[in-house]
This record gives structure tokens, sequence and C-alpha cells, in this order.
């Protein structure tokens, strides 16, 4: 008789990351994660990356321009992390790249753009300030986003509202079931234990029918 060997495929627990393409840690964060997609799956973690506008929940304002010791703590991030980075001078208007991400949810162009945005700002060095940046980026990555992403800047205020009434505070933020928690950005075996530790507890939670 053949024997065939299975192992048992972990029930799925989806983990909202607010997030905010203006944001170099959250740029951290897209690279830190993206190197652990492979554990993350076999762990049954599955990301939903939600943009919002940082800010209407804190004290910066669009085109900001940031302090050295903004740019030293940076620093400090990108070499304990291992991830590269070019730093904006200021706070980018991000809306317009966050609009075109909400209007690609649930595609396979989705996770295209956030890599191609990502990309074009901190490692090709450019800003989401250009004239005509949406359409550029999306050339770039060879991706079809037209003009409906417009529509979805209302959505795009209204998610931001919706976080901020869950208690989100800053990006990164990961919502584990009803609780937001800002825990920045760690290195990969820190992010991976945290999201695995939480995915099993969500696991042994008594189901409610």
């Amino acid at each position: 008789m053949l024997l065939v060997s299975t192992s048992a495929v972990p029930e799925v627990v989806s983990v909202p990351v607010y997030y905010d393409f203006a944001s170099t840690v959250c740029y951290f964060t897209h690279r830190i994660l993206g190197r652990l997609c492979e554990p993350l799956s076999k762990a049954g973690v599955d990301l939903v990356w939600s943009p919002i506008d940082l800010t209407s929940l804190v004290a910066w304002s669009r085109g900001d321009r940031f302090t050295e010791d903004r740019y030293r703590n940076l620093a400090r991030l990108s070499d304990e992390l291992k991830v590269p980075v070019g730093v904006p001078d200021h706070w980018m208007d991000s809306r317009p790249a966050m609009a075109v991400a909400i209007s690609l949810r649930g595609s396979t162009q989705e996770a295209s753009w956030r890599e191609a945005v990502w990309s074009w700002v901190y490692e090709e060095c450019r800003s989401l300030d250009e004239s005509d940046a949406v359409r550029t980026i999306a050339a770039s990555a060879s991706l079809d986003v037209g003009e409906s992403w417009r529509e979805q800047l209302q959505t795009l205020d209204e998610s931001t509202q919706a976080a901020k009434e869950t208690g989100v505070e800053g990006v990164p933020t990961f919502l584990l079931g009803v609780w937001p928690l800002g825990i920045g950005i760690h290195d990969d075996a820190t992010m991976l234990a945290f999201l695995q530790r939480f995915a099993e507890k969500t696991r042994q939670l008594p189901k409610v029918h």
C-alpha cells in the first residue's frame, strides 16, 4: 500500500498592515516582510496591506522637510535591518499612489504596484511629488492603472478615519484582531516569531458560532 505523507495546512490568519508610501519605515517593513514571504505563508499568515494617510493622524504635513535626527535614525535602521535606502528630503504627497493601490485591491497587480512605488521612491530616489508620478511609475512597471484611481481618494480618507477610530496612531501598524500594534519594524527573526506567535494564539481561541 502506498502511503502519502501530508502535512496539515494551517488555518490562514489575516493581519492587516497599515502603511503610507511616504514613510521610509514602511519601506523597511515592506522589504523585511517580503523576505519572510515563504515562512509566513507556511505559517498561515496572510498580510493585508492597507494604505492610510498618515498626515491625518500625526503632526506631519505634506512638504515638511526632514531633520538631521531623522536621517541619522533612518541610516541606523538601514544598517541594522540590512535594507539599503534612499531617503526623501521631505514628506511627499502619497495619496495618489495609495489611491491606485486601493483601486487595484484584490487584483494580481496590487502587489506589483506596491513594489513599483517602493522601488521608484526608495531605490531610484524619485519623488511622488514629481509631475505625473503615477503614470510614470505605472509605465516603468508595465501596469495599466488608468484614471479610475482618482475615485478612490475619498475611500482613502474614509479608510484613514476608520483606522483612526480603531486606534491606529501611526505606521506601520499591525492590527492583531481588534488590537492595533505599532511596533515599528525589527529584524527578520523577530518579525517572523512575532507574527507566527500571533497566528498560533489566534487559532487556539474558541470559535464563535
